[in-house]
């Protein structure tokens, strides 16, 4: 039957031939790597769409102006320890991610995502290695105000990553920590404002 085809009871055996791919099949890819790489998540960027195992990256592109089942390819690109609990963010230009594999957390930064090479991979928690706990299940980043806020669930601290960019040089960085008076359970970042949430805490 054909690539995708979702009725199991009944499947179309002979409308295409298996041999031959369409624009409209399904695109159904799998990422090939010596460590076991089962995909957790994902984020879009100017070179494609950039995949994460628990131990490594994957850039998925097109081979043609056109993504379909026949041009669309996985590549993979870096081998890092990579925090499932947290999803990747967006740093502006650049992507960030945390890595959970030590007895502290890092936070890396992937820079010049492209097929044809390999990315430039920077550990930003190096100045303060031991700032991060290493069970963090909570962040939110606002890239218009270069602010990352991390946190464990049901604990009162935030820990914040603040920089400020000019052109495609960081002209300085700096980690904070702020202590509440309760315990947080989730936040969010909406419009410029960091807002927190707790058992009896809004």
């Amino acid at each position: 039957s054909k690539p995708g085809d979702e009725n199991i009871t009944e499947p179309d055996f002979w409308a295409k031939t298996a041999l031959t791919l369409s624009p409209e099949d399904v695109i159904d890819l799998a990422a090939s790597s010596t460590y076991p790489s089962t995909l957790k998540d994902g984020i879009e960027t100017p070179s494609g769409l950039l995949l994460f195992s628990e131990n490594q990256q994957f850039l998925m592109t097109a081979e043609a102006e056109v993504l379909s089942a026949e041009t669309a390819k996985i590549d993979p690109i870096a081998s890092y320890n990579y925090n499932t609990k947290v999803s990747p963010f967006s740093l502006g230009t650049t992507t960030g991610f945390l890595d959970n594999a030590g007895k502290k957390t890092r936070m890396f930064e992937m820079i010049n995502v492209q097929r044809s090479r390999e990315p430039t991979i920077l550990e930003q928690r190096v100045v303060v290695p031991e700032l991060l706990p290493k069970n963090i299940d909570l962040l939110t980043s606002s890239t218009e105000n270069n602010t990352v806020f991390a946190a464990v669930s049901g604990t009162n601290i935030i820990y914040g990553y603040r920089y400020f960019n000019s052109g495609e040089k960081r002209i300085q960085s700096a980690w904070f920590k702020w202590k509440l008076k309760k315990n947080i359970d989730y936040m969010a970042l909406i419009d410029d404002v960091l807002y927190t949430f707790g058992e009896g805490n809004y």
